[in-house]
């Protein structure tokens, strides 16, 4: 009687033990998962920080770009008609000149 009360602890704790390490196995493996997906998140969010820093960054340059872009046309549509205003003046003036003389 006594040998089978020991055999029914002995297999008591076995199964106890058994239990123990699967939970542990299983919480083991939640916490990797858990670790994993929050270490995932904060990669993704840094990545998303950076590309949009990087975007505005972009952004900002292009306009810069197109602003100076439309000042150098501008500034070159100017000196054209300045140009063709004073080569109009002078021509004008030399055809009264040829007129009047």
């Amino acid at each position: 009687m006594e040998q089978n009360n020991a055999n029914a602890i002995y297999k008591h704790f076995l199964k106890t033990q058994e239990e123990i390490r699967k939970t542990g196995l299983g919480f083991v493996v939640s916490l990797v998962l858990v670790a994993f997906f929050l270490l995932g998140g904060y990669f993704y969010y840094m990545t998303l920080s950076d590309f949009n820093e990087e975007n505005e960054k972009i952004k900002k340059s292009y306009i810069e770009f197109q602003k100076h872009l439309l000042k150098t046309r501008v500034d070159h549509a100017y000196s054209f008609i300045e140009t063709i205003w004073q080569n109009s003046e002078k021509d004008t003036k030399e055809k009264l000149w040829a007129r009047v003389y």
